[in-house]
């Protein structure tokens, strides 16, 4: 991919992530922090030992990143490339969750997944109610959504992420696709770019 349809496709079809990288990045700077440059990703380093997260054409990573998480973060920001507008909903909100769900023991995840399951059927319940008071009934569609997406999530987690971590035992991060996925675009593209 040629940097020109890099930051083409980031800031038209990949618009929301970029969007939210954006804002961060302006932040970020007001707060004095100095960007940097992996691949075509502007990034900045913020915190210690927490690894990473992407938005778009930027990504923040921790001060002591290496480079796998920097080229995993550009990974994602490629994939933003080709997901545009269904990259939060495929890839960012699944990743997120894996990522937190991951800090818990595995006696613990359960509990995780659960919280965050109630939270997403009160929040579709509430965008129900709104809508039901306020006659505005595209609403329902949105809590339709929300309920339906997060189901998913909730069974995507307990059937398959929660049980590979039984025993307490090291799963690699790489092992879901997205994330896989995320590593071998970015590591791959590096090496490319450096020839």
């Amino acid at each position: 991919m040629s940097k020109f349809k890099f930051y083409l496709l980031s800031f038209t079809w990949g618009l929301p992530m970029t969007l939210i990288g954006c804002v961060i990045s302006l932040v970020l700077l007001i707060a004095g922090y100095k960007p940097k440059k992996w691949g075509y990703c502007y990034y900045f380093e913020v915190g210690e030992c927490w690894g990473g997260s992407e938005f778009g054409a930027f990504f923040l990573c921790d001060k002591m990143s290496s480079e796998y998480i920097k080229n995993h973060e550009f990974g994602h920001g490629l994939q933003n490339c080709y997901w545009g507008f269904l990259m939060p909903f495929v890839v960012c909100i699944p990743s997120a969750y894996r990522y937190w769900l991951t800090h818990f023991k595995y006696s613990k995840m359960n509990y995780f997944a659960w919280g965050v399951y109630a939270v997403a059927i009160m929040l579709s319940t509430v965008i129900t109610a709104v809508a039901l008071m306020t006659h505005v009934y595209w609403l329902l569609a949105l809590a339709i959504f929300v309920f339906l997406y997060f189901t998913i999530i909730h069974i995507w987690s307990m059937a398959v992420e929660i049980p590979k971590h039984k025993g307490d035992v090291y799963v690699d991060y790489d092992s879901v696709w997205f994330e896989g996925d995320a590593s071998k675009r970015g590591t791959e593209f590096i090496k490319e770019l450096r020839k």
